[in-house]
């Protein structure tokens, strides 16, 4: 799935949209890539930040994966045991992203996520997606 396809699946437009594409993908775990200077946007930017990168990430396994109910937005309710593994260094253009859905309920979802740089650990953790229905 490219850049453009994802532009129609989320509503993050711009820079917003941190997701590059996705890959590899089935009911419980999705594989993707985002920019490595989307933490340029911010004021403070911080590697732990990324969190944001792997949530676009969780959203868009729940739109691909909502059935037959229609997700009107995904929202992050809770990030734990987030872990930074290594600094964000220079000069890659691409993270690698993963998540595995470990639990789902018609309204929420958890996920666990990995991001990696040139296949180094860079930041790994839990996200609690909320979803709204429309």
């Amino acid at each position: 799935m490219t850049h453009a396809d994802l532009q129609q699946l989320l509503p993050h437009r711009n820079s917003a949209l941190w997701l590059h594409s996705i890959g590899d993908h089935d009911e419980n775990s999705i594989r993707g890539c985002c920019r490595a200077d989307c933490l340029q946007q911010l004021h403070e930017p911080a590697p732990l930040m990324l969190f944001e990168a792997a949530a676009q990430l969780c959203a868009a396994h729940g739109a691909l994966y909502a059935g037959n109910t229609a997700i009107k937005a995904a929202h992050i309710g809770k990030v734990s045991g987030v872990r930074l593994h290594a600094p964000l260094q220079p000069g890659t253009e691409l993270l690698q992203l993963q998540a595995t859905r470990l639990g789902h309920s018609p309204h929420s979802a958890l996920y666990s996520f990995d991001i990696r740089q040139q296949q180094q650990p860079l930041l790994d953790g839990q996200l609690l997606v909320v979803l709204s229905h429309a």
